[in-house]
């Protein structure tokens, strides 16, 4: 299992700009290189640690609500990933949003786990949402 890596998709913020927060080199990587599982995770945030998200616009924003599976990045490059229980308001930039279908893939990760991000379209990211409804609603009338 050490060889393995989770592919999550993710669709960008809301505020699309702030993935222009970040330099090309670092937007090229975030998709290109994978990420790994801190042990500074709990139910509040995921802490990965990878290649170096570099910030070149500034690495506070106005303080702004955050939804669950939102990746903010602080100063120091690394990504964190809101889980269940995040606070409600954040002041990094967002690079992205995990998909609903593949949240609950995503906190099963133990740390050391390897994470790949891939971009999807929202409409997509929907479609994958549906199945993943079907699939649960398949094995709930199995019990």
């Amino acid at each position: 299992m050490a060889n393995f890596i989770l592919e999550i998709f993710i669709f960008f913020s809301y505020n699309f700009n702030f993935f222009n927060y970040f330099s090309n080199k670092a937007q090229k990587l975030f998709f290109e290189k994978e990420f790994t599982v801190t042990k500074l995770s709990d139910r509040m945030g995921m802490r990965l640690e990878g290649p170096f998200m570099d910030n070149v616009v500034d690495t506070n924003i106005r303080s702004e609500g955050l939804i669950k599976g939102v990746i903010q990045v602080p100063a120091d490059g690394n990504p964190i990933i809101m889980l269940s229980d995040h606070g409600t308001i954040g002041g990094y930039p967002k690079i992205g949003v995990v998909i609903s279908a593949d949240y609950d893939k995503l906190v099963q990760l133990a740390p050391g786990s390897k994470i790949k991000f891939q971009e999807i379209q929202l409409s997509n990211a929907e479609t994958l949402f549906k199945l993943y409804e079907m699939e649960t609603q398949n094995l709930i009338l199995q019990i």
